[in-house]
């Protein structure tokens, strides 16, 4: 997930350390200058007033300096597209410090909101998150989002985005992370050697479990895909439509052709509506939708199970990788224009 990387952050403008400087080596002529308006002796400053004077004078020019960017872009006397991001680059600051986020005085607070979105979207440090079903899931739906913010407004997805948060699909994907933890510990990790009733009953239940969730998101992604391509169906349309319906729009798409491949729908149908049928003998499963009928052999049967769970598992990251794909984009406009304003500059 390293493409549409952002380039460096610009180097802070209206930096005060020089001005800071400045003032501090003049603190003692000031003071001499001051006592003589007063008529009284130069005081004599000792370290501590001197480091207590120069604290005051950062505050009070870090809390001057988006009106000292202003003024000056106002009256021409600056880059006003520097001054302007240095601007919403200090609101962006005051909003994450009003959050609980402190970022360091050096730091640029658009590059620390990239990092911490970064972050968020890393594989845990398990085994199963190096598997090739979780990890292909994870890129695919990381390009479905460069998809969708390449073609829409940033705006017009939060708008997308909000429509389906208000869903019953959305309600669902909290019971999903809530219970996820317990549900996974009943699931097979490790490959069985022979068929048996309780494993047919395990696997059942797995697959029945984890291709809810698929389904559930598979509306979610088909909706995205079906407006960035210029669709018109509301949100509210896609949540009628039913499983056979998405997958063939997901066969469709380029960005959605991973998906279908995971789910067999007519084992997904009859699991639906019971177990099941279990031949010990010939360790093999059958099961039984209208008028098709899928045999699979145990070994079959566990790894078909295990993959779709495995790319379940990355579906509930693709909020994260969301947000990541948005913070890359606003920052490397932002960036991006600001480098390439340096470089039509006289």
């Amino acid at each position: 997930m390293n493409s549409h990387v952002p380039p460096a952050p610009p180097s802070r403008y209206g930096d005060l350390d020089e001005l800071e400087k400045i003032f501090a080596t003049s603190l003692p002529e000031l003071a001499t200058q001051m006592a003589g308006l007063f008529g009284k002796r130069t005081p004599r400053l000792r370290k501590k007033d001197v480091l207590r004077q120069e604290a005051k004078l950062h505050n009070f020019l870090l809390a001057a300096r988006p009106y000292l960017l202003g003024l000056r872009a106002l009256a021409g006397q600056s880059d006003r597209d520097q001054c302007v991001y240095s601007l919403l680059e200090g609101l962006l600051r005051e909003q994450l410090r009003a959050g609980g986020k402190k970022i360091p005085s050096k730091k640029d607070s658009f590059e620390f909101l990239l990092r911490s979105a970064e972050r968020v979207v890393i594989s845990p440090r398990q085994r199963w998150a190096k598997s090739a079903p979780y990890s292909a899931s994870k890129q695919a739906m990381y390009e479905l989002a460069v998809y969708v913010h390449e073609r829409l407004n940033p705006l017009a997805v939060e708008e997308l985005m909000g429509a389906w948060a208000r869903s019953k699909d959305a309600r669902k994907l909290i019971q999903f992370g809530v219970q996820w933890g317990t549900v996974t510990r009943q699931f097979r990790f490790a490959s069985p050697k022979r068929l048996t009733i309780r494993l047919a009953n395990q696997l059942a239940e797995e697959y029945r479990t984890s291709s809810s969730f698929l389904e559930q998101r598979l509306r979610l992604f088909v909706f995205l895909d079906h407006i960035a391509c210029g669709g018109k169906k509301s949100w509210t349309d896609w949540e009628k439509t039913s499983l056979f319906k998405l997958l063939k729009e997901a066969e469709a798409s380029p960005r959605l052709n991973w998906i279908p491949p995971l789910l067999e729908r007519h084992v997904r149908n009859a699991l639906a509506h019971g177990q099941p049928e279990i031949n010990l003998d010939a360790q093999e499963c059958r099961f039984h939708d209208r008028e098709v009928t899928v045999a699979w052999k145990m070994p079959e049967f566990f790894e078909k199970t295990r993959t779709l769970t495995l790319a379940a598992r990355a579906l509930f990251e693709f909020e994260s990788i969301l947000s990541l794909v948005q913070v890359r984009f606003l920052v490397g406009r932002l960036w991006g224009g600001l480098a390439a304003a340096a470089t039509v500059s006289p």
